[in-house]
Order: structure tokens, then C-alpha cells, then sequence
């Protein structure tokens, strides 16, 4: 008896392939970065995964002169800027769903955070060109660390409901509100003179915790 061949196995023609999936490649979501310079800052809105970054870190040395690059970079949630010197923030106004914000820049104010209503963690460290500090919108503030070593800064925290813990250093003479904050429960200042009379705390139902280190009241 004659036993059939086996047919040959026939590869399917290009027009025959299946196609590309539409469902987005894990890999891609959730990305971190971390840049270097000036330059690769502002090619991150032309990574075809621009869409994915949610944090973007600054090397130490990458001497940032300009963020405007960051604006349209919609989903980000995290952003640590290390030594810079820019002075305009005002890319970051449309960033709503940043939740963690690290800034050390030449800005002379914040105005441009104020509509970042999902930002619960706020660091400015050695503002020294930071005179006029207003953050009311910051509605979803839980912790604010800022430090200077300027004179006369004026800092209006009043209304931020969530705002819990507050740490300022190096603020001389400077006009500090605090009213209106219900689950604040800690306030931590260092070396700061002259300082506004804080009597107020006293009245916040949360407040649990002053520290003051080297402060002249």
C-alpha cells in the first residue's frame, strides 16, 4: 500500500500575516528618565513613548537652563530638576497629574504651581531668589519643604485642608500665614530669625509637633 507524502508546510504570504496587536507593550508604560543635559530634556517630547514618562530626573551636573520641554509631557507624575538655573516654570502649569514635585531653579515665584490640584509632595530647596511664595491651590498638599537665605520672604499657606507637615529653613524676617490648615500636624523650622508669632498653632486641631532648631524668635 502506498503511504501518502505529508503536504509541505506552506508559510503565509505577507498579506497573510496576522496583525500587530493593538493592546499597548507593557515595556512601555510607567517609564522613568533620567537626563543629562540640557539637550536630552528637551528631545523627550519626541520619544515615541513620550506618552509613557511619568518621572523625569535630572542628573545633578545636567545644568538645566530651560523646562519648557516638560510641558508636553501630559502624564507625568514625578519630577526631580537638581541644580538649575532656569527661571521660568511656567511649563509646568499644565502638569495636573503631578503628585511629587522637586525644584532647585533661579524662579522668583510659584504662581505657575497653583493649579496643580493632585501635587502632594513639594520640595524647594536653596530658593534663594524665592521671595514670594503663595501655593492656596495646592489643594492636594500633604508635605512642603522649602529652605532660603533670603530676607522678607513673604509665605501664604492659608486653605491647604491636607497639608500636614511643613518644614522651612533659612527664612529671616519673614511673614509666615498658617491659618486655615486642619490636619496640619507638624511644623519644622531651622535656622530661621525674627520670626512671626505663632501663637495660631495652637488653635489647629491636628497640631501635634514644633521644632524649631537654631531660631531667634
Amino acid at each position: 500500500n502506498a503511504t501518502a507524502s505529508p503536504s509541505p508546510s506552506v508559510s503565509p504570504s505577507p498579506s497573510e500575516e496576522p496583525a500587530p496587536s493593538e493592546e499597548p507593550d507593557p515595556s512601555l508604560t510607567n517609564i522613568s528618565v533620567t537626563v543629562k543635559s540640557q539637550e536630552e530634556l528637551d528631545a523627550l517630547p519626541e520619544r515615541k513613548d513620550a506618552q509613557h514618562i511619568v518621572s523625569v530626573t535630572s542628573a545633578p551636573d545636567a545644568y538645566i537652563t530651560d523646562i519648557s520641554a516638560v510641558a508636553e509631557l501630559t502624564n507625568l507624575e514625578r519630577l526631580y530638576l537638581h541644580d538649575g538655573v532656569f527661571t521660568d516654570i511656567s511649563a509646568l502649569a499644565g502638569l495636573t497629574n503631578l503628585t511629587y514635585l522637586f525644584l532647585i531653579g533661579s524662579f522668583t515665584d510659584v504662581n505657575a504651581l497653583n493649579g496643580l490640584t493632585s501635587l502632594t509632595e513639594l520640595h524647594l530647596p536653596y530658593s534663594k531668589n524665592l521671595t514670594d511664595i503663595n501655593l492656596t491651590g495646592l489643594t492636594s498638599l500633604t508635605e512642603l519643604k522649602m529652605s532660603t537665605f533670603i530676607s522678607g520672604a513673604s509665605i501664604n499657606l492659608t486653605t491647604l485642608p491636607n497639608l500636614a507637615e511643613i518644614h522651612l529653613t533659612g527664612y529671616n524676617n519673614a511673614s509666615i500665614h498658617l491659618s486655615g490648615l486642619p490636619n496640619l500636624t507638624s511644623l519644622e523650622l531651622q535656622y530661621c530669625t525674627n520670626l512671626p508669632n505663632l501663637s495660631s498653632l495652637a488653635e489647629l486641631p491636628n497640631f501635634t509637633s514644633l521644632n524649631l532648631t537654631d531660631c531667634k524668635l
